[in-house]
């Protein structure tokens, strides 16, 4: 939808509902959405919406690793420095 274009409270509760959905479970849920919409649901359609769930959930756990990661080296630089500074001041 467009920023600066006027929309009906309709298109605007429907989009919102629709991005709630996206967000909480996925573009699979949104089959389901489309099933009691009536809209037609093909095996392209399925296997693309799949395809693109499995690639968000895979680069969600590659910055969490990545997160992780870092936190635990910055705790050990910080057990590090705490060691040197302790060996410096006996």
């Amino acid at each position: 939808m467009s920023k600066s274009k006027h929309h009906g409270c309709r298109s605007v509760r429907g989009s919102a509902a629709l991005a709630a959905i996206f967000f909480n479970k996925g573009r699979n849920s949104l089959l389901e959405f489309f099933k009691q919409s009536n809209l037609d649901i093909n095996e392209s359609l399925l296997e693309h919406l799949l395809k693109k769930d499995c690639k968000r959930i895979s680069r969600a756990k590659q910055i969490t690793n990545q997160r992780e990661t870092k936190i635990r080296r910055k705790a050990m630089d910080r057990q590090h420095s705490i060691t040197a500074q302790n060996d410096i001041n006996d």
